[in-house]
């Protein structure tokens, strides 16, 4: 575009200067010039006849002045929008100035032109004159191409892949390409996409100035392939046999091939290996009964081929396991409670899971919960299945568990356990039947089968009404103070002695184990006495014998009154916490024989010849541990040498446990005082003891008598097994702390019918007239039994007045 000055500069050139007083002279440089250089333009004036010259320089499109270039005295007036540079000289003399300017492109060098037009005072004016064009100088300099980046290297075929270059230029970059794609400038950074080609390709880039020089670089390069959606085809499977046995190898041969190639073949998810050519084979294992064998052939790209063409059968040669209900004769009583155990036993194999269902006659028992379930699985990781009970059909479902952690077990064991009650109008037989039975066994491989021919032995209930037959009733030889007293009974029962200086039997010593040999031995007995006794056992079901009576004489005491010595007492720790067990060991002699060591009350054992040895339960405090040792003259020697501190524990302190009466009945009704003190260095928070074993609440409440000591009364349910129970004392403190492990022992016994004291299922016989009438003068202890009329009095002249009209047949008890 030409501005109205630089036409008005040429007019005046054409018309010639309004005067001649004086001129003004223009001087470029005389070397060539290359884009964007800086370059200085002088100016010189002379015969001017005022001082003051104003010139106005037009500079060419592309080029502009260099600010504070002027080195005339006055700031010269540059208008970028028309690029016209104002300088005012002075002076009438020959003066000369210069400013600078940046050159344009070469192509604006080429076609630049400088004008400019002078005016003086008043009328002096007219075009500078000199030098108006300039010569460019040849751009030789290639381009340098910085780097080249591909977001991608290995991309499928027909993908865009984004270039990324950085070039520069002595004069300019004008133009990158990429495999003759133009990129986008943003600086010296150049931009854009190429499609990628399959196959392995160098990207090829170019930068070009505008002197059409031009840089190559070919350092990168990428990978293009063309997916492959071709599967491979399987030509044939062979297996080496049809007809095998469970747990044996068979051996599959795969035909596979594909238009790449095959990578990986397997049959029933084992790899098979390459055998040359297109032929892969392996071995699996074969499982149990019919089964397809599948086959898959895969290549890189995951395309998968599958055949399941081929198939053999696998039979079973093992033993066996088995499922069974123990004992397969369980001997109940009307009423009564028990428990059958369903067990499975492997019969050496390893076996995975066991699952069945049990079937039962209604009307005769009544399911009331199952324990134990998935017992023989116990240390592994198992499912259990949820158990669904029916007393209504008869019934209980889904009884089963099984191992999910990979493993195995190959021992018999319990896969639960069946409570049951024996309805009270019940009689005869029942049977109990597993049905739908599955026991999961793994082969060698860890394949989990179902065996076909699985064992199930059923059980059958019979209503017990027959006592236990006792026989080789006999005595051990006697010391001056103990006897063992031993028995047989032909069916598991119990053990009572019942014996006394005279056939009324003062005293009884009882054991609940439910056993088939029988021994119990009698101790603080009198030397030189004959003593009279019956052996009575009592069945699970209540059904009872007792034996003719016998009698032993203890072995007379001799004239020995020298004492035992005491030559040492050890304890294992003197530093404890209270409640902790300490280890007393003791060295004791006697001229016949040390019969009995003590300490703090608990009789220690014999050990070796003259060591016994045995624990006591520590108490707070620095205290002394008091030993006698005896002989069976009854000679006694005390020891009060040794001693322990006992500090406070970090939770409560229980000590004490005991039980009053410690035995009663599963009757529901007889009670047992349960004791125990606590005590601590912060309050007491709650003191609870579990009587869920005896059929009561998991936390009972014991409540404090004062003293420390905390106390419940407690029964028996209808139905707890007879046995010695430790039932289990949680004490804690309001600090948090708390102490389990303290527990008091209470045996129950057998229920037995309201007046049969002597427990022969006889109620009101002999025996227990005579019991009654001892009990009420005080020979022998009275207990709840005694309490005939429910007033609380044991064996008061009411009861006893019962007993004797039960005896008569008067009433019915």
């Amino acid at each position: 575009m030409v501005s109205a000055l630089l036409v008005l500069v040429i007019a005046l050139a054409t018309a010639g200067t309004a005067s001649a007083a004086g001129s003004l002279v223009r001087d470029l440089p005389g070397i060539p010039v290359s884009p964007g250089e800086e370059i200085t333009v002088g100016l010189t004036q002379n015969g001017f006849m005022f001082d003051v010259v104003v010139v106005t320089e037009v500079l060419p499109d592309g080029f502009g002045y260099v600010d504070g270039s002027y080195t005339g005295s006055t700031t010269p007036d540059y208008d970028p929008s028309t690029n016209t540079l104002i300088v005012a000289l002075g002076g009438s003399g020959e003066l000369s100035v210069t400013y600078d300017v940046t050159a344009g492109s070469a192509e604006q060098i080429e076609s630049a032109v400088f004008a400019g037009i002078y005016k003086g005072f008043p009328l002096d004016y007219g075009i500078v004159t000199g030098d108006s064009t300039l010569v460019l100088e040849e751009d030789t300099v290639l381009p340098t191409i910085i780097s080249v980046e591909l977001n991608e290297t290995e991309v499928t075929t027909g993908d865009p892949i984004l270039v990324t270059v950085n070039a520069t230029d002595n004069v300019g970059v004008v133009g990158v390409t990429a495999e003759g794609e133009s990129l986008d400038q943003d600086g010296d950074i150049w931009a854009g996409v190429i499609i990628a080609e399959e196959g392995t390709h160098t990207v090829h880039v170019c930068a070009m100035d505008a002197a059409d020089n031009a840089a190559w670089d070919n350092s990168t390069s990428y990978i293009a392939t063309t997916p492959d959606e071709v599967s491979p085809v399987i030509h044939s499977v062979e297996l080496n046999e049809t007809e095998a046995t469970a747990g044996d190898m068979i051996l599959v041969t795969a035909n596979a091939t594909d238009n790449v190639g095959v990578t990986g073949v397997n049959a029933e998810g084992v790899e098979l290996t390459p055998q040359g050519g297109n032929i892969w084979d392996g071995c699996i294992m074969a499982g149990l009964g019919e089964n397809i064998v599948h086959v898959c052939a895969r290549d890189a790209a995951d395309n998968a081929a599958w055949d399941n063409s081929t198939s053999y059968n696998g039979t079973w040669d093992r033993p066996n396991p088995s499922i069974s209900i123990t004992p397969d004769l369980k001997y109940v009583s009307a009423g009564g409670t028990a428990a059958i155990n369903i067990t499975v036993d492997p019969n050496t194999n390893a076996i995975q899971g066991a699952q069945t269902d049990l079937v039962f006659d209604p009307n005769f028992i009544t399911v009331d919960g199952l324990s134990n379930v998935g017992e023989i699985f116990e240390g592994h990781t198992t499912f259990e299945t949820v158990y669904l009970i029916d007393n209504v059909n008869g019934v209980v479902s889904n009884i089963g568990s099984a191992i999910i952690d990979g493993t195995n077990v190959t021992s018999a064991g319990v896969l639960a356990t069946v409570t049951i009650t024996v309805n009270g109008s019940a009689t005869g037989d029942s049977t109990l039947e597993l049905v739908n039975t599955e026991v999961t066994a793994a082969l060698d491989g860890g394949i989990p089968v179902r065996p076909p021919d699985l064992v199930v032995n059923n059980g059958t209930l019979i209503m017990d009404t027959t006592s236990p037959v006792i026989t080789n009733v006999a005595n051990g030889t006697p010391t001056a103070d103990s006897v063992t007293i031993t028995w047989d009974t032909d069916e598991e029962s119990d053990s009572l002695v019942k014996y006394g200086e005279s056939s009324t039997y003062t005293d009884t010593e009882y054991d609940a184990e439910m056993v088939t040999s029988h021994s119990i031995t009698l101790t603080a007995l009198n030397p030189g006495t004959i003593y009279y006794f019956v052996v009575n056992s009592t069945d699970a079901c209540g059904n009872s014998d007792e034996s003719d009576e016998h009698s032993f004489m203890t072995a007379e005491v001799s004239g020995d009154t020298e004492s035992p010595v005491i030559n040492s007492v050890e304890l294992n720790e003197t530093e404890v916490t209270a409640g902790d067990p300490i280890l007393v060991t003791v060295n004791a002699t006697d001229d016949i024989g040390v019969v009995g060591v003590t300490a703090e009350d608990e009789e220690l054992t014999q050990i070796a010849d003259d060591i016994w040895a045995g624990t006591i339960i520590t108490e707070l405090g620095i205290n002394f541990v008091n030993v006698s040792a005896r002989d069976a003259a009854g000679n006694v020697t005390w020891d009060n040498s040794t001693s322990y501190n006992a500090t406070m524990p970090e939770g409560p302190l229980v000590t004490n446990p005991e039980a009053n009466p410690t035995s009663i009945a599963a009757d529901g009704v007889q009670e047992s005082r349960l004791n125990v003190t606590v005590v601590a260095e912060s309050d007491i928070d709650s003191v609870v003891i579990n009587l869920s074993e005896i059929g009561g609440p998991e936390a009972q409440v014991m409540e404090c008598l004062g003293d420390d000591v905390y106390s419940a009364v407690v029964t028996a349910a209808v139905g707890t097994t007879p046995e010695t129970y430790c039932l289990p004392v949680n004490a804690s403190d309001v600090d948090g702390n708390y102490n389990d492990g303290v527990c008091i022992e209470l045996t129950i016994e057998a229920a037995y019918a309201k007046g049969d004291l002597d427990h022969n299922g006889q109620v009101a016989d002999a025996v227990d007239v005579a019991m009654m009438l001892q009990a009420s003068v005080g020979d022998i202890t009275a207990t709840s039994e005694y309490d005939l009329d429910g007033n609380d009095q044991n064996a008061d002249a009411v009861d006893v007045a019962m007993m004797l009209q039960a005896s008569v047949g008067d009433i019915t008890l």
